[in-house]
């Protein structure tokens, strides 16, 4: 059953300095189907906000696998969701356009992720900043985010830092 993002509670805000936030399980090696399985779940939570790519949902229930792994129709989508398993870490990376970053999606997601533990959302799009959504918590990066300390103030900030 997917979990339903408390509206009255909003994630922890912490702000980090590292060049990069790792995996804290170590890396080890994660299985493509893994990947694959969490992918789909966060394309769920963003198809309810707008169009999604540049690829569909994995189908991983087909023998056929990656060979009828459909590309989204969408040429500019609202939530360019990154297919490629870049590393052995647990982050799916997204790109997010203006007008979708609502307070409603980022609760969505970590909606999303009590589902999915361990697992984080990275928004690489943000001019000078950077994002990280974790199941209760919101890791920042960069002067974007100066000062902000609430769900909304973040997502006010990197609407208006979207490239």
């Amino acid at each position: 059953m997917e979990s339903q993002p408390d509206q009255s509670i909003d994630p922890r805000i912490i702000h980090f300095t590292d060049p990069r936030v790792a995996d804290p399980r170590g890396s080890h090696e994660l299985a493509a189907a893994e990947f694959h399985r969490a992918r789909n779940r966060i394309l769920t939570e963003c198809r309810r906000f707008g169009t999604i790519g540049p690829m569909e949902e994995f189908p991983l229930d087909d023998p056929g696998g990656e060979s009828n792994w459909k590309a989204s129709s969408t040429q500019n989508p609202d939530f360019f969701v990154v297919d490629d398993q870049l590393n052995w870490e647990r982050y799916i990376y997204i790109e997010v356009s203006p007008s979708s970053f609502t307070i409603e999606w980022a609760r969505a997601i970590l909606g999303a992720l009590e589902d999915l533990r361990g697992w984080g959302v990275a928004i690489t799009n943000i001019r000078s900043g950077y994002l990280i959504l974790l199941r209760d918590t919101i890791l920042l990066n960069g002067p974007t985010f100066d000062g902000r300390a609430t769900l909304p103030s973040v997502v006010e900030a990197a609407r208006a830092n979207l490239l």
